[in-house]
């Protein structure tokens, strides 16, 4: 039987590119976020939130992950420009009462991995996209962001969509075969459609508003000996000259 997914991928997918490639583009209802994390290693505010932000060298497992978005890596880090100390990131918050929510992962010069993140749904609570933004504010310059990576997806529409795009390309998860989709091409704008590329579209309106920054490409990456895994890297690029529409 063949896979269908939700078909308001696509045309949500392209609302968002239209959003952040055009300033003047109407109807976009992300404002920008004010966001803030305290900075602080570690803080339990009020027994409700854990909040952890942790520099670290890069270890043996992140080579691969430093490679795959022109990160400097030596096993401990001895670029010039990392000599004063790490300049990678553990970052994470969990919600504990209430409403759950949690965002896990690691921000170096340049990127933003996320690896776990959580948030009911019609929660009150910030939404994912703000606390990757607020996460790298901590330590880098918005304007400096040139990649998101989502790592390890199993949300549970996206993947399945991820999966209906190999096979459409006659491509096999299992063989290693890496995937880019271009701007603004159907499937890039079915991927932005997505949980989790709408995730990251609210990220970038979020951190800059419309017509500064857009994402270029989407790509999916492989690392490692992990073949059936998704990690989709966004590409993030200025969004001047590039309106499509």
């Amino acid at each position: 039987m063949a896979l269908t997914y939700p078909k308001e991928y696509e045309p949500h997918g392209d609302r968002l590119r239209r959003w952040m490639e055009d300033a003047n583009e109407p109807g976009c209802p992300i404002l920008r976020s004010s966001l803030t994390i305290p900075d602080n290693k570690s803080v339990i505010s009020d027994q409700e939130w854990y909040i952890n932000s942790d520099p670290f060298y890069l270890a043996d497992d992140w080579a691969l992950w430093a490679q795959s978005v022109g990160l400097p890596f030596d096993g401990l880090a001895v670029d010039e420009s990392l000599s004063q100390g790490p300049s990678y990131y553990n970052q994470s918050i969990i919600k504990f009462l209430g409403s759950y929510a949690c965002w896990i992962g690691r921000t170096g010069p340049g990127v933003i991995f996320i690896d776990n993140i959580k948030r009911d749904r019609g929660s009150t609570d910030p939404h994912m996209s703000e606390y990757a933004k607020a996460f790298y504010e901590m330590n880098f310059d918005l304007a400096s962001l040139k990649y998101v990576v989502v790592t390890t997806i199993v949300e549970k529409e996206t993947r399945p969509f991820l999966n209906h795009l190999y096979e459409s390309r006659g491509l096999f998860l299992s063989l290693k075969e890496e995937c880019t989709w271009e701007a603004p091409s159907a499937e890039f704008c079915g991927i932005l459609g997505t949980p989790i590329g709408k995730m990251v579209g609210a990220l970038i309106l979020g951190a800059y508003g419309q017509g500064v920054k857009r994402i270029a490409r989407i790509m999916n990456i492989r690392i490692g000996e992990d073949y059936s895994a998704y990690n989709l890297r966004f590409d993030i690029e200025d969004a001047d000259g590039w309106n499509f529409s």
